[in-house]
């Protein structure tokens, strides 16, 4: 995998990623329509997710990655420069780093719960690299990584996406403001 191929890899992650909170919060469906996957469980006195981790949230994940992967190959067939990784497992390969994306939020969700932070409540670094180390896990197994340099510049870059994305749907109200924790 080439640095720029990672790049689209955690592109499509990230709205993978944003893709749920912000239709979820839009669309504002009924409870029942947002069933968490830990089904209210607990552990050790905490929940193990929360009402966040939810399986419509999973479903608009995995949409949110065949969309982008399907209109970035669309704009890079326009320029005759697909890489590699688009040439195999058109639904697959979005597939599973939506499952990559969702396995590292869910793991970022446990350990929340675990330090006594609530759904929604934010929990800085955490809830702005849970998602970028799991699909980084997924291509990793997938493709491979390029150098550690790209690994770790695209990520410090999808951090900072990632929050300024979030402070601009914040300012527009296009998201409600996270309590600090």
């Amino acid at each position: 995998m080439s640095a720029f191929e990672l790049f689209l890899s955690l592109f499509i992650a990230m709205f993978a990623n944003t893709l749920p909170a912000f239709l979820l919060e839009m669309l504002k469906l009924p409870l029942p329509m947002r069933y968490p996957i830990d089904f209210h469980k607990k552990l050790l006195g905490h929940r193990i997710l929360g009402d966040h981790k939810t399986f419509i949230g999973f479903l608009l994940m995995v949409c949110g990655a065949l969309i982008a992967w399907h209109v970035l190959l669309a704009v890079l067939m326009l320029f005759d420069t697909v890489p590699a990784i688009f040439h195999s497992e058109v639904f697959a390969a979005p597939f599973l780093i939506a499952i990559g994306v969702f396995t590292g939020d869910a793991v970022g969700s446990f350990i929340k719960r675990r330090c006594g932070i609530m759904p929604g409540d934010n929990l800085p670094v955490i809830d702005n690299l849970d998602w970028i180390i799991g699909a980084l896990l997924i291509l990793n197994v997938l493709y491979g990584l390029p150098s550690l340099n790209a690994v770790v510049g695209l990520s410090i870059f999808f951090f900072a996406l990632h929050v300024a994305a979030d402070r601009i749907a914040i300012n527009f109200h296009l998201r409600r403001k996270k309590p600090s924790s």
